[in-house]
Formats: structure tokens, sequence, C-alpha cells
């Protein structure tokens, strides 16, 4: 899942960014300012692509690009600053993109998909590797000891959020939040079962070490196994 931050000043502009990639399985988190912008990329786990409004309240959006630039997004710009000297200076700021208002959606999407996987290929997405376990997400594969464990989409992406943010336990409310961007009660039981499900797969493979740990009353942590 794609996570895509939407920075701009006009409530309704982001409402359409949220309705419209969330249905297109983006995470989505809209920002009406640079200072919540800023919050968000540096609280959150990280985004792929952050759209941009050139003319926000607080900051210019262009200066706004180099901070969530520096977190590894992709940002394209969305202005109605048209001007070749406009777009030229969204460029020179950083920007990957720089599309005008009014846009398509649809061309949007196509854009924020093209940027994301460019920065992707560039980054060439490193496996992580825990003694006998390795996790590779470019090929979203999961090896230990060599051997393939077979996951559903979920289940591997639970294990590859957790094990990318192993400092910290997360609760099943925040981990449904990230998977599938869809708050409601009913996240808990989700998260309940297919972590359930997990742990068994991983189990098997690894009997003598649970790699997802339960810290109670703060949620699931992932735990590295001990190294010889």
């Amino acid at each position: 899942m794609y996570r895509l931050l939407a920075v701009d000043d006009d409530p309704a502009v982001c409402r359409a960014l949220f309705d419209y990639f969330s249905s297109r399985g983006f995470f989505v988190a809209t920002a009406l300012n640079a200072g919540e912008a800023l919050c968000l990329s540096r609280t959150s786990p990280p985004f792929d692509c952050a759209v941009v409004d050139v003319l926000l309240p607080d900051q210019s959006g262009l200066t706004l690009c180099q901070s969530i630039k520096e977190t590894g997004a992709a940002v394209i710009f969305l202005s109605a600053l048209g001007s070749e000297d406009d777009r030229v200076q969204g460029f020179l700021s950083g920007g990957d993109d720089y599309l005008c208002k009014p846009y398509s959606l649809a061309e949007l999407e196509q854009r924020v998909l093209a940027r994301i996987r460019a920065r992707q290929g560039a980054r060439a997405p490193r496996a992580m590797r825990f003694g006998p376990v390795c996790i590779r997400p470019d090929r979203r594969q999961v090896e230990i000891g060599g051997q393939a464990v077979e996951l559903t989409c979920s289940e591997f992406d639970i294990l590859a959020f957790l094990a990318q943010h192993r400092d910290a336990p997360y609760t099943q409310d925040a981990i449904y939040r990230a998977i599938w961007n869809q708050p409601g009660l009913e996240g808990t039981h989700t998260v309940q079962v297919h972590v359930a499900q997990l742990r068994k797969k991983l189990a098997a493979a690894l009997p003598e070490h649970s790699l997802i740990q339960t810290v109670w009353g703060k949620g699931y942590r992932f735990s590295p196994p001990p190294t010889a």
C-alpha cells in the first residue's frame, strides 16, 4: 500500500484527493498547511509521495519541499501558478513533477505512481535480515533458513511494517490504519485474526523464537531472533 501526503489549504481539495486516492488503495494523510505537513512527515511512517500546493498560508510549498524530500518521499506540486517560470522554480526547489490546476485526478494518479516507482527503483529497496530471517520488500517475500514462507498480502504487510518499525510496539488500531487505512471498530479483530495466522506460519518455520511479541497494553512488536 503506497502512502500519500496531500498538502493544500483548501479543505475541498484535500477531501477530493483523500477520497480518490483512498478508493485507489492508497493510504492518504492530509494537511492544510506546512506546519501540519511537517508534523505528519516527521511522526508518521515514511510517505512514498507528497502532493503539495505551492501557495500555503504559513510557508511556501517550495520551501516545504526540501523538508519532505529529506524523508525520502517524492514531491509533486499542484498549483494555480502555471507560468513557465513558476514550473521552473518548482523543479529548482527539488520537486519531482509539477501539475497545474485544474487537473485530472486520473492523470495525477499516474504521475504519482510514476514518481514512486522511479524513486523505488533508484533506492533499490534492501532486504531486511535478522539471523535466519530475510524479509524482501521489493519481492514481497519472506525466507526463514533459506526456505520461503507463504504469506498472504496482509500478513506480509503486517510483518514488514513491524520489522521496519521494530523499535516500538504498535497497537492493533495503529496497524490497521497503517495497512488498511480504514479506522473502525472492526479493525482490532481484523488485525488479531491476521496476526494469529501470521504467528502460526512463522512458528512453523522458526519454532524456537516468536518473531511477533505482544507487549501488554501497548500492542505488537517485532522481535528479531538472537544471534549466535
